[in-house]
């Protein structure tokens, strides 16, 4: 039995007077547990667990002899004739002081070890001179019964199913309803009512009540205001218990839960769109891309509302505004929910409504709903990653060319046809059709339709037309997958991509650019200065094969005017060039010095110009290709005298 507000029911029962009316010789016994004041001789609960404490007075006409007084506690109980002894009969000699009264004596608790109701307590003398005397009697109400509630399934009763500021306003708070119950003393029945934001098995200490006191004859109580506002809004709970005057509780009442929703509510809510579902509907794509259903702004909002989707009929987790906003808010839904309510055997096309809710707490305020279609049907295996289109279980495409080097295409199978290969899936259905992809695109030549008479995992297998393989005859990783579908699907399942390195052709890597400026020769004018340093700049133009990190190699070599005989001393090698992703998207940005490689080509009125030579290369698949290379001529003299480039040169090109 509990003892929590023990404490509060002591200390707040108001005395009472009156007695029984009888008149006795002596007079009645105390017994100390008894609730002061109580005419019934009520004794709280937790004191009806042990022995009763009683107080016997000083008695008229005691002995003063040698002889003693024999004394006898008895009490009736309620419904019965005949008085019951207590204790042992006692003798009381002379020689007990006065000051010893009142005698401080027990009821043993095993006389009412298993007893409720009222009793009449009182002592019996035989004096020393065999007079007997009996005092008045002391009323004990001993109740270890709870107030007990009518319903089995108790619950208190609240003004409203939702809480508002304005039924806030008008109650002062809210009005809640104790059920009914039945009890010895209804009248002096207090409750202890606990308004909380979640369930508990055991109500709070009584300092942490939200209302703990007599309850009033309607059973009326009121929630404080300030309390639900403290909590804020939500699902909260109101719980209570009874207890009577001798401390005995009632049952905790069932939760009642209570929505509570502060504040403007929103308003002005739009209906939602859902982008993906504007053109095919939505499929398994837009499923795996991640669906997301788009929420336009609307009026009074609070950061900490939640959303949640109405998806044909079945909602999405509550995910709060702060974590969605900017507007429009773009909520997803899972595809776990969307594939539950997608009929597989049906197929097809299939109408979805689809709405929005702002809860505040959890009191939802719905948008208008909105109709659009969900596609899901597939055909082929199962896909363990689904709704991934790409199915891992199905085996990859291998491609053979006249070289029979599998996935890989060599300059001698140019011009001619080439084979993709696949092994048929387990449990193909007939009318399945299979579709090989090239880069991207449809094979030109047809694809295959499972007729129901393949073996176990049969090998299929496609032309690949060279006019297909003809637009990109270099590609050192080009992409290979098929599908499998059915005519009008809208969820083709794709096989995991092979890369195949196809170079059909000779790779021919383009020629280094010269940067003149437009003149076609390099001038003393065209001059530009680097680091301190003069010179030109050549340029290694971008490619797929320029990329960051390969094995890059430069070379410059100056000439006579004959173009043929290399000038010694001039010429510029530089191995394992650096290549940044820059240069990916821009290309290279060479610089040739002036004075070591390109000032030896003048010689004098004999001798005016010369040439440069740039080439580059580029280690491709563990071979070197080197690039295409044309001459540049070189125009170093000066006007008006004998020697080369003034430096530095007049109206020069500044590079910062």
């Amino acid at each position: 039995m509990s003892s929590k507000f023990r404490g509060y029911k002591q200390t707040t029962f108001k005395p009472a007077s009156g007695n029984s009316g009888a008149s006795f010789i002596d007079p009645k016994p105390t017994v100390v547990q008894i609730i002061p004041g109580d005419t019934d001789g009520l004794i709280l609960a937790v004191d009806s667990l042990k022995d009763l404490d009683v107080e016997i007075p000083l008695w008229s006409n005691r002995s003063t002899t040698p002889r003693p007084d024999y004394l006898f506690l008895e009490w009736l109980p309620e419904g019965e004739n005949t008085y019951i002894p207590v204790s042992e009969m006692e003798e009381i000699p002379s020689s007990v002081p006065v000051s010893d009264f009142p005698l401080k004596r027990v009821i043993p608790y095993r006389y009412f070890q298993n007893r409720t109701g009222g009793f009449k307590f009182r002592y019996r003398l035989e004096l020393w001179n065999t007079s007997p005397s009996q005092s008045e009697d002391t009323a004990i109400l001993i109740d270890r019964l709870g107030p007990v509630f009518v319903d089995n399934e108790p619950r208190v009763a609240v003004s409203e199913t939702l809480i508002t500021d304005a039924s806030l306003a008008r109650d002062n708070g809210v009005i809640c309803e104790i059920p009914d119950f039945s009890e010895l003393r209804p009248l002096e029945v207090r409750a202890a009512v606990a308004w909380l934001d979640e369930i508990v098995d055991n109500l709070p200490d009584a300092a942490d009540l939200d209302y703990f006191g007599l309850l009033p004859d309607d059973r009326l109580i009121t929630i404080p205001e300030a309390k639900l506002r403290a909590l804020g809004s939500g699902l909260h709970y109101v719980l209570c218990v009874l207890i009577d005057k001798a401390g005995n509780e009632s049952k905790l009442t069932f939760p009642t839960e209570v929505v509570v929703a502060l504040g403007e509510l929103p308003n002005s809510l739009q209906p939602p769109t859902v982008p993906q579902a504007d053109v095919d509907g939505i499929t398994r794509q837009d499923a795996f891309d991640g669906v997301k259903v788009h929420v336009s702004p609307f009026l009074d909002y609070e950061e900490n509302d939640s959303i949640v989707i109405d998806w044909g009929g079945e909602r999405t987790a509550p995910i709060t505004i702060s974590q969605l906003l900017p507007f429009d808010l773009k909520v997803p839904v899972p595809w776990s929910l969307m594939k539950g309510l997608y009929d597989f055997t049906e197929g097809g096309d299939q109408k979805v409504s689809v709405k929005y809710e702002v809860l505040r707490g959890v009191h939802p305020i719905s948008s208008s709903a909105i109709d659009i279609q969900a596609n899901f049907a597939y055909t082929g295996p199962e896909n363990p990653d689904e709704p991934d289109p790409v199915n891992r279980t199905l085996t990859a495409v291998s491609v053979w060319g006249a070289s029979n080097i599998k996935d890989a295409l060599v300059a001698s199978d140019e011009g001619k046809d080439a084979t993709a290969k696949i092994n048929l899936y387990d449990s193909p259905k007939v009318g399945d059709v299979l579709t090989v992809f090239w880069n991207g695109v449809a094979l030109s030549s047809d694809p295959y339709t499972v007729t129901g008479s393949e073996s176990a995992n049969q090998e299929i297998a496609f032309v690949v037309p060279w006019n297909d393989i003809s637009p990109n005859p270099i590609n050192l990783e080009l992409p290979v997958y098929y599908t499998i579908a059915v005519p009008g699907s809208k969820n083709p399942q794709f096989s995991l991509s092979s890369k195949v390195n196809v170079q059909a052709v000779k790779i021919v890597l383009d020629e280094a650019q010269y940067e003149t400026g437009g003149i076609g020769m390099y001038v003393c004018s065209g001059l530009i200065e680097v680091a301190g340093e003069w010179g030109v700049n050549v340029l290694i133009p971008p490619s797929e094969y320029l990329k960051e990190g390969v094995d890059l190699s430069l070379a410059w070599r100056s000439y006579y005017s004959d173009g043929l005989t290399e000038i010694p001393g001039t010429s510029l090698i530089m191995t394992k060039y650096p290549v940044s992703k820059e240069d990916e998207q821009d290309g290279i940005l060479w610089f040739i010095p002036y004075e070591k490689h390109l000032k030896p080509t003048y010689g004098g009125e004999a001798e005016q110009y010369g040439y440069g030579r740039a080439q580059y290369q580029i280690v491709i698949l563990g071979e070197p290709v080197p690039s295409n290379s044309s001459a540049i001529m070189i125009a170093m003299g000066r006007g008006g005298s004998p020697d080369s480039c003034e430096i530095p040169p007049p109206r020069p090109i500044k590079h910062d």
